[in-house]
């Protein structure tokens, strides 16, 4: 594993993952091996070739989490993020010492927007579908060469409205420049989004790549959200056919 994720200060970054606002979070730029990281990328498969795709008006992505279809390298980096000492280094950085990872990558694995694309603003799933954990720590590795500020498809994090039970504001947008990764607690009231501020506008052709990994606790203390809870984005607030959806994508 020291061959392929640099090595961290992880006693430090779990100061400033404990510390930040609006949620606990951390950014760690040149986290995979420079070399081996090229590779990762290279061998993410073209955008028509993965086959999950998400196409409506709050989500609008592809993903495969089917891991065993990796190429060696995603597989290899893959591995690296769920095996127990990198598990080990998760637990440091949260304080949570029986945190584990999601071996199955429900949900996770290989994402890709292209320009214009989005995810609304959102809080994830709390317990696991499929098994009885709760989902507890999201980490994100953006694996697209060279890409600019000004091409936004920043992770966009907001803060609570508790009255509403909805987001507030933008407190922090994280660009996804690549061999960047971010770690952040999905059960504080996280709620976050892409392309929601600004869209993505890079360039035709080079799409916003990232490799996700979810960690989880085992815990039966839960809000009841077995699916992702979406919000509209400013422009379709008030739109029924948008709340119709982010009903039946809570239910489905």
């Amino acid at each position: 594993m020291e061959k392929i994720i640099n090595p961290q200060n992880w006693s430090e970054l779990s100061k400033q993952f404990l510390n930040s606002e609006p949620y606990n979070y951390v950014v760690i730029d040149n986290f995979f091996n420079e070399e081996f990281v090229i590779g990762v990328s290279q061998d993410i498969p073209d955008y028509e070739r993965i086959v999950v795709n998400y196409d409506n008006s709050i989500e609008k992505k592809k993903l495969c989490d089917r891991w065993h279809t990796f190429p060696k390298s995603i597989y290899t980096a893959t591995f690296s993020l769920v095996c127990t000492k990198f598990v080990g280094y998760m637990r440091e950085l949260t304080q949570q010492p029986s945190l584990e990872a999601d071996y199955g990558l429900h949900g996770g694995g290989i994402h890709m927007h292209k320009p214009k694309s989005y995810l609304n603003v959102h809080l994830d799933y709390d317990i696991h579908p499929k098994v009885p954990v709760k989902r507890k720590l999201n980490l994100i590795v953006y694996l697209t060469p060279n890409w600019e500020e000004n091409w936004n498809g920043g992770l966009e994090m907001w803060s609570h409205d508790p009255v509403n039970n909805q987001p507030k504001e933008c407190i922090k947008k994280i660009t996804p420049f690549f061999n960047r990764a971010v770690i952040f607690d999905t059960t504080q009231n996280s709620w976050h989004g892409v392309g929601v501020s600004d869209p993505i506008n890079s360039p035709d052709g080079i799409n916003r790549k990232s490799l996700a990994i979810y960690y989880v606790l085992p815990s039966d203390i839960s809000t009841g959200r077995n699916r992702a809870l979406f919000t509209p984005r400013p422009d379709q607030r008030g739109d029924e056919s948008v709340l119709d959806l982010i009903e039946q994508r809570i239910i489905l």
